[in-house]
């Protein structure tokens, strides 16, 4: 599983370069929530994680009370 994580995380960083910043949109699932987490891991530069720009957008199709 540590090599997925680093397969994964290296296809990231080759995909959005050294100076791109990412924006991302996220509802506040698993998925969407596990993969800004990858995001925010794989683009940590120094401490900052000011590369990955996570957007919450409610689309209205969470569960009752959530």
């Amino acid at each position: 599983m540590e090599k997925r994580e680093q397969q994964c995380n290296d296809y990231i960083r080759s995909t959005v370069g050294r100076d791109k910043i990412v924006l991302m949109l996220v509802n506040g699932g698993v998925n969407s929530a596990v993969c800004a987490a990858l995001f925010h891991k794989a683009l940590l530069q120094g401490g900052d994680s000011s590369r990955v720009q996570a957007i919450y957008i409610d689309n209205g199709f969470l569960r009752k009370d959530e």
